[in-house]
């Protein structure tokens, strides 16, 4: 069976076409794709930093301890109160 050229060129034009699209859909999809994974970074960043300041806060209540404790002992000692 022999085809006529014109309708040879019509499916390639359409195959063409769908070609296109899906290319234009990849790039779009791979645009958003980037664009969440800098939101994704961003956050793990902003989390890293959330995580440092929790450090240096569980640091300073450390220390808030010890010089509670050092208070303690000493009000203890100057009232002359034993510890258990």
């Amino acid at each position: 069976m022999v085809m006529d050229p014109s309708l040879i060129i019509l499916v390639e034009l359409a195959v063409l076409g769908i070609e296109i699209i899906v290319i234009l859909l990849l790039l779009t999809h791979l645009h958003k794709l980037k664009k969440h994974t800098r939101t994704l970074e961003n956050h793990f960043s902003e989390l890293d930093n959330h995580v440092e300041k929790m450090d240096e806060h569980i640091i300073e209540l450390e220390n808030h301890t010890k010089k509670t404790e050092e208070n303690i002992n000493k009000l203890s000692a100057s009232l002359d109160i034993e510890e258990d």
